[in-house]
């Protein structure tokens, strides 16, 4: 039997980040965001996805616009609305898909000061993965 090791993955994917491993980097922030294998911490989540966001990674950059914008304290979203929709734009022009929507949802914002949980809209969906396609 198989038993899944959190702790032992997020060693695993720290150390592939630390010599900088793309893949790897968004995998502990992943796991960082959420508190698998580790404790949750947002910042560093928001560090790697930064870190492999500058090696050029679409769903990184998508992320980090995420967390820069849409995760951020009501305070800090109008400093960081410019820097999250340039990343947006980079993970556009890199292939991620999705991000009309939310370029939409920060001009929305910027002309009426309300901000929807975009999770909650139809066919809005935060996992970047491709499905698998039957031959």
């Amino acid at each position: 039997d198989f038993v899944q090791d959190d702790h032992l993955t997020a060693r695993f994917f720290a150390r592939a980040a630390e010599q900088g491993h793309t893949e790897a980097q968004m995998r502990i922030a992943d796991m960082y965001a959420e508190g698998c294998g580790v404790e949750q911490d947002r910042e560093k989540a928001n560090r790697h996805w930064l870190t492999a966001a500058q090696a050029g990674d679409p769903d990184a950059q998508w992320m980090y616009a995420m967390f820069l914008f849409f995760d951020a304290p009501e305070a800090e979203r109008k400093k960081n609305v410019r820097p999250a929709k340039r990343w947006l734009r980079a993970a556009a022009r890199n292939g991620a898909i999705g991000v009309s929507l939310a370029l939409q949802e920060i001009k929305r914002w910027e002309e009426t000061g309300v901000l929807r949980n975009l999770s909650e809209e139809p066919g809005f969906d935060l996992d970047l993965e491709e499905e698998d396609e039957e031959p």
